[in-house]
This record gives structure tokens, C-alpha cells and sequence, in this order.
């Protein structure tokens, strides 16, 4: 899949940038498909109107302020470590919406998780993959990379947000429990994560740090 996501960008863009923009494109599928399936599975859960608001609203903050703190750190924490570790985060999100049932505990994981209700990315996702391919490219051909990893994120967040009906298709095909296959929805949301997590563990050692470290200045003989 990674050749097929080359052939879309610039000639000077190396395979690290073809990377990120498909795993880009993975996640905007991801986040697209539960941006809609949120707010039904929260009222099918018999949430409150309110409670479902806070919950959303919560995702939101959440967002904001680990992208405020992952941008803060990340000048002494590696890229690769920082993506990594942000697709621990979601695959932990997805499991916890799949499993918990209660306000409590799904606001705990609204706030400290990386769902968007929206299909947009808001994440702590976008700044740190941003700043990575904005060095795989030559300067000339750096909008053309840009324009290629937003179009490609926004057209699969709008496909996953057109698939998030299939659920209660699934449901009504087969006479399943509506609740049932939307909860494995959120599953499929865990599953992107590993995806994403293991072709972020592809990318090069070069990309281990934000900032390159400052070479030792040799000692001058006295």
C-alpha cells in the first residue's frame, strides 16, 4: 500500500512521508467512522442527552490539552516514540468505549483518549506527523505533500463517517443486537491503532528525535 500512496506524491518525497500520509489516511477513516457512531451508541446505551454532551465536549478538551502537552515535550521525546505512543492511546480509547458502559469511566477515557466527534483530525496526531514530513520533501514540492496527506485524510474520514451506517445494517440483515455491532465498531478503532502503530515502527532511526542532537566539539590539545 505504500507504493500505491507514493505514486500520489511528489517525486522528492521519501518513502518515511509515504508512510505517515497512509497512516493518515487510516486514522481519518477511523475517526470519521466514529464521529457518527458515538453519539447513537451513547444514547443506545441510554445516556442522557446531557451526559451525551459532556462526553463529546470532553473529547474535545481532551484533545486540546494533549496536544498542548505533546507539543510542549516533544522537543526531548522522539517522534517515532511520541506516534507510537499515541497509538497506544487510541487503541486504548477504542477498547474503552467498547467496554465500558457507565459515565464515569467513558468520561475518564473521552478526556484522556484520541476519538474526535468529529471526522476532522484534532488529535495529537496532526502536529507531530506535520512536523515530520515537512523534512521529507524538497522545499518546492513541500504543498504538494501537504495537500496530499489533508485531501487523503478528509476523503477517508468521509468514507468512514458513510460506513458508520453499516452497523445497524449488519444489525437489521442479520437480526443481531444493535449495541452488540456498534460496540465492535469502536473494536475496529482499536484495530486501526495496531495498524498504524506497527507502519509508524517502520519509519527510520533518523526520525527518533524532533531536533538533531548537538555534536560533541572535539577537544583542542593544549
Amino acid at each position: 500500500m505504500i507504493s500505491v500512496v507514493s505514486r500520489a506524491l511528489p517525486s522528492s518525497a521519501s518513502p518515511a512521508a509515504a508512510t505517515v500520509v497512509l497512516a493518515r489516511t487510516l486514522r481519518g477513516f477511523a475517526d470519521g467512522f466514529v464521529s457518527v457512531l458515538l453519539a447513537q451508541y451513547l444514547l443506545g446505551l441510554g445516556f442522557s442527552a446531557v451526559a451525551v454532551g459532556a462526553i463529546v465536549t470532553a473529547t474535545l478538551l481532551g484533545s486540546a490539552a494533549m496536544t498542548l502537552w505533546f507539543g510542549l515535550t516533544a522537543h526531548r521525546t522522539g517522534l517515532v516514540t511520541l506516534l507510537t505512543g499515541a497509538c497506544v492511546l487510541m487503541a486504548l480509547t477504542g477498547i474503552g468505549f467498547a467496554t465500558f458502559t457507565t459515565v464515569g469511566p467513558l468520561l475518564v477515557v473521552a478526556a484522556l483518549g484520541t476519538l474526535n466527534p468529529t471526522a476532522g483530525d484534532v488529535s495529537v496526531f496532526l502536529p507531530t506527523e506535520q512536523a515530520l514530513i515537512a523534512g521529507e520533501v524538497d522545499d518546492a514540492e513541500r504543498p504538494r505533500l501537504f495537500a496530499v496527506y489533508n485531501v487523503g485524510g478528509a476523503i477517508a474520514g468521509a468514507l468512514g463517517a458513510l460506513a458508520s451506517g453499516l452497523p445497524y445494517a449488519f444489525a437489521h440483515w442479520f437480526d443481531w443486537d444493535l449495541l452488540t455491532v456498534q460496540r465492535f465498531g469502536f473494536f475496529l478503532y482499536a484495530a486501526i491503532a495496531v495498524v498504524v502503530f506497527v507502519l509508524f515502527r517502520r519509519l527510520p532511526r533518523r526520525h527518533q528525535r524532533l531536533t538533531p542532537e548537538t555534536p560533541e566539539t572535539p577537544e583542542t590539545p593544549e
